[in-house]
């Protein structure tokens, strides 16, 4: 057998593999759950905050401009007297931050340093809505997919894997 056959036969075994309905209903079964807490956890932590939030003015001491994950480092004062310093990634980049100026954050009292947003922008429930727009979405191809509707081992097979 030459290494070409074999490479062939490992790659459509592979191919095969992936495309089988059991593995791809097993995977939208895990995109389904890893949505389901996206959801949950997204919705908490911006219902915590539009419900529970405090607010206080913040120096911004860094910017973090990086091109896909931009973000500020903020120091601020607690209610209760505490210095904290939080990253803060929902910053409104209009106009753009500097160090040492002064805005208003909003933040969690019990995690002050880890749920803090731009007051500007405010709690971030689009991340929920775009976890929800998956979880809709997974369903779907499951039940497309259950019901044979989607044949993914066929798309495969036309497509020359």
């Amino acid at each position: 057998m030459t290494q070409g056959s074999r490479a062939r036969r490992l790659h459509g075994s592979f191919v095969e593999t992936t495309n089988s309905r059991t593995f791809v209903l097993a995977f939208w079964t895990f995109w389904f759950a890893f949505c389901v807490g996206g959801v949950l956890l997204s919705y908490h932590d911006a219902a915590t905050l539009r419900d529970h939030g405090l607010r206080a003015e913040a120096v911004v001491t860094d910017v973090h401009d990086i091109p896909k994950d931009s973000y500020v480092t903020v120091q601020f004062s607690t209610r209760t007297g505490r210095s904290v310093s939080a990253q803060v990634g929902n910053w409104d980049w209009s106009p753009e931050p500097r160090v040492g100026e002064v805005r208003t954050v909003i933040y969690d009292a019990s995690d002050p340093s880890g749920l803090v947003a731009d007051a500007r922008q405010g709690p971030a429930f689009i991340v929920t809505w775009i976890f929800a727009g998956g979880l809709v979405g997974s369903s779907v191809l499951f039940v497309l997919t259950y019901t044979r509707r989607i044949d993914w081992s066929g798309t495969a097979k036309r497509r020359g894997g």
